[in-house]
């Protein structure tokens, strides 16, 4: 089979595609000498009698070279990577579950509903509770309404500019200033003095 400028461009499709998920630049022309080079295999390769065209063929070849490459370069072996995507989902699933309860309680405080005892003592939330007391009133009266509609009642930007008579990317700008200050006060408050 002879080998086109067809083909080599799709070599350079498939390589751009690979290190645009990968994000490392400087692995093109790497791959892409590899991606040539599945490419020549393919061509010496393929069997026109099977029913297959040739492009087809040339595309699963070329991207084989090209991730077994990618994986004789790697430092750390495909175990590895394997436990650290497990732990990365298990501190995801942490944080997540962080998020939730947290969110709860300062939903709850926020909105002034007692928090039951057992929950106070498992996050400190007595002390959680002022600090964000303090820095809500820090707030102006613009940044405290778009928090309390935005994160905890849910309200669009777009409701919450037309109640505030303001547009949605103003209303976006409160919020984003309001949260800024909140993550600054409560960042300062925590601190042990």
């Amino acid at each position: 089979m002879e080998v086109t400028a067809v083909h080599v461009a799709m070599v350079r499709k498939t390589v751009r595609r690979i290190v645009w998920k990968i994000r490392r630049r400087y692995l093109f022309e790497d791959l892409f000498s590899a991606g040539l080079e599945g490419l020549v295999k393919a061509a010496r390769a393929f069997q026109p009698t099977k029913g297959v065209q040739f492009q087809t063929y040339a595309a699963h070849r070329i991207r084989g070279a090209i991730l077994d490459h990618l994986r004789s370069i790697d430092p750390a072996g495909r175990h590895a990577r394997i436990r650290a995507r497990a732990g990365d989902k298990a501190k995801v699933e942490w944080l997540n579950n962080l998020k939730v309860i947290a969110g709860q309680a300062a939903e709850r405080i926020l909105l002034d509903i007692p928090v039951p005892p057992a929950q106070e003592t498992d996050l400190d939330l007595a002390r959680l509770r002022t600090e964000i007391s303090r820095a809500m009133e820090e707030l102006t009266e613009k940044e405290h309404y778009v928090v309390r509609r935005w994160f905890l009642e849910g309200a669009t930007l777009a409701t919450i500019g037309d109640e505030l008579g303001v547009t949605e990317s103003r209303a976006c700008q409160l919020g984003s200033a309001a949260v800024s200050r909140l993550r600054s006060a409560l960042r300062f408050g925590s601190e042990p003095v």
